[in-house]
């Protein structure tokens, strides 16, 4: 005869399946835009950011890939709606100064800017017809182990970070509720 407390726990386990049961169907709703393709165009550069518009526009197009919403398509006339990026400021400011001389430099701030457009070629209509986003990194000059100072090394490597980050705002942006 089983006892009261193995009664309990298979009456509790029975019960829980029930209530996971639900939530394994529920599905998390994000609104959906009101266009099911787009076609981002290569990013523009008007600012003094080295080399970051292809790094930005691979990184946009991986931002939509990921969420899944809009399928993108290779050509602006397949596309419902049209992207449109250009990197308009890059900006450096002195963040961390070296305890040895107070002049110099160890860490900088970055900012990256850009002006976003999206344009429906069926209504002939901007949707979004200048959007200003931003995006920050911070970076270091000095090497930790060797002690040496190299700011283009250090500014290289915080470029995708911040392409990334400037990315994903811009996908949330276009993705972000209607």
């Amino acid at each position: 005869m089983p006892s009261l407390r193995s009664s309990f726990l298979f009456s509790l386990s029975i019960l829980s399946l029930f209530f996971l049961n639900g939530c394994s169907q529920y599905e998390w709703s994000r609104p959906a835009p009101p266009f099911k393709t787009i076609y981002v165009q290569p990013a523009t550069n008007d600012s003094s950011a080295p080399q970051a518009q292809a790094s930005l526009s691979a990184q946009i197009r991986q931002a939509f890939i990921r969420d899944g919403r809009l399928r993108l398509v290779s050509k602006p006339a397949e596309a419902d709606a049209i992207l449109q990026v250009n990197l308009t400021n890059y900006r450096r400011s002195t963040s961390v100064r070296r305890s040895n001389d107070s002049e110099l430099a160890a860490g900088f701030d970055l900012v990256l800017e850009a002006r976003i457009a999206l344009f429906d070629p069926s209504a002939s209509k901007y949707l979004i017809k200048a959007r200003d986003l931003s995006a920050n990194a911070s970076t270091f000059a000095s090497d930790p182990i060797t002690g040496d100072d190299n700011f283009s090394l250090s500014e290289y490597q915080a470029m995708p970070r911040l392409t990334n980050a400037l990315a994903n705002r811009i996908a949330d942006e276009i993705l972000g509720v209607w």
